[in-house]
């Protein structure tokens, strides 16, 4: 294939995920069309599709990883600190789950768009934690949810799971929900929004057990 083939193949794709990206932020994942994908690219027909994606699935699939390999890049910078040594808290990991997302957000229009649309999805979940850390290294995802063990381990750990998973879903769709805010994650108002995220995660997870709650993990 010639590098000028190469570069329009590239072109093409980058097109028809951008426009898969921003219908689904507009009109959600379920009402999101080939045709409509088509269309927003300027493509003429749905070949183009099919020979870079195959389906339309395909298509979202590939969105999905391009932007959670973004996503571990910028976690990997945040990690590193802590894996030469620095001391660890848990808004520390609620920073590490959150902030690399928020930061690419804030500065890419089409990651925010990303967001919004997909951010349900991850949700929707039932292994957001997988989700999470898709395409991450082993060892920095087995670092975060170690210190997590560490810094609650009055938490019985079949309760923190639980904990970490709505906790999951909760920033999903609150960075969703803010990115549809036309300038959500700008200036004082998305650090703002951040802040309080983060620390409402925190909330979350240590907060103590109820005695009822207990009761029904030893039942």
């Amino acid at each position: 294939m010639s590098e000028a083939r190469r570069r329009r193949g590239d072109e093409t794709r980058q097109r028809l995920m951008r426009a898969a990206e921003f219908l689904v932020a507009e009109h959600g994942i379920e009402n999101v069309t080939v045709r409509a994908i088509i269309q927003q690219a300027a493509q003429k027909n749905e070949s183009a599709l099919q020979y870079h994606f195959k389906t339309r699935d395909g298509l979202l699939d590939a969105i999905f990883e391009e932007r959670s390999a973004q996503v571990r890049v910028a976690r990997e910078a945040l990690l590193l600190p802590f894996m030469n040594g620095k001391v660890v808290e848990l808004s520390d990991i609620c920073s590490i789950m959150v902030l690399p997302s928020f930061r690419l957000a804030r500065m890419d229009v089409g990651f925010r768009h990303y967001i919004r649309g997909f951010g349900p999805r991850i949700s929707q979940s039932s292994r957001p934690v997988e989700m999470l850390f898709t395409n991450a290294k082993g060892e920095g995802a087995a670092f975060v949810l170690n210190r997590l063990h560490e810094l609650l381990v009055n938490i019985p750990k079949p309760i923190l799971q639980a904990r970490l998973e709505s906790t999951l879903r909760f920033a999903a769709l609150a960075m969703s929900y803010q990115s549809a805010e036309k300038r959500g994650f700008d200036g004082i108002e998305g650090d703002r929004f951040i802040a309080n995220l983060q620390d409402s995660m925190v909330g979350i997870l240590s907060a103590p057990v109820s005695t009822e709650t207990a009761s029904l993990y030893t039942s």
